[in-house]
């Protein structure tokens, strides 16, 4: 069932996006816009206290469990000012979806930037176990497409079995790679991926001839799978395949 258009959220504002001199500054910001402003779309007009109650569990108990992000321009093409949207695009048992278009709007033509869709898990207090989201029913039929599709094994949180890397690069979680709740924030994951591309460019012969900014420059797509906290002093490794 197609939504009145009141609950997309329509948001027309100066959006500090770091330093926009990289492409991972780019992503990062992105990634963290999703993960931190879906409750514009909580308080839309005429949201029915359904989606009120959903706006609880997102501050109390609530882990972005997948971020998928799709970039159309490059990082020195983002202006300041940017249009971004942001609606339920599914809701499930556990879990719902929420996704994000930004748009150029400065010309009569405007220009889709990016898009992205997170997925947010209702969760226990001990944010381990998952519970059912309240008015799932009346939370579906405020519900429109997501700019893209994800597929189920893009949503799913399976442990990858194997491993056909080429090269590894191993680091200890730092306390300043951590928020406010002590973990790793999907976001942060940008920085540490550039971190062990960086080593792995540096190290490995077959990375020797490439430019980390030039291969990241080329990224129009990050995908983020939640599968754990990491913690200060955790080991970690990232896998070059």
């Amino acid at each position: 069932m197609t939504s009145p258009k009141s609950t997309r959220v329509g948001l027309t504002r100066l959006v500090d996006w770091n330093d926009k001199s990289t492409p991972w500054d780019l992503q990062y910001s992105i990634l963290k816009w999703c993960d931190g402003q879906a409750g514009n779309w909580f308080h839309a007009p005429n949201m029915p206290a359904a989606v009120s109650n959903l706006y609880d569990i997102w501050t109390a108990t609530c882990v972005t469990r997948v971020n998928t992000i799709k970039i159309n321009s490059p990082n020195t093409m983002w202006p300041d000012q940017v249009d971004v949207e942001v609606w339920c695009s599914r809701v499930g048992n556990s879990t719902w979806d929420m996704s994000h278009v930004f748009t150029d709007n400065r010309s009569n033509q405007p220009v889709i930037l990016a898009s992205a869709v997170n997925t947010l898990c209702s969760v226990d207090d001990t944010l381990t176990k998952s519970k059912p989201v309240p008015h799932a029913d009346q939370i579906k039929q405020l519900v429109m497409d997501p700019p893209f599709k994800i597929t189920a094994t893009q949503r799913g949180f399976e442990r990858p079995t194997g491993s056909d890397s080429i090269y590894t690069s191993e680091a200890i979680v730092r306390l300043v790679d951590c928020d406010a709740l002590g973990h790793v924030n999907n976001a942060k994951y940008m920085f540490l991926t550039v971190d062990a591309l960086n080593d792995a460019f540096a190290n490995h012969t077959m990375f020797k001839h490439m430019q980390i900014d030039e291969a990241l420059g080329e990224v129009d797509a990050v995908h983020l799978s939640y599968m754990g906290q990491m913690k200060p002093n955790d080991r970690y490794s990232f896998s070059s395949r």
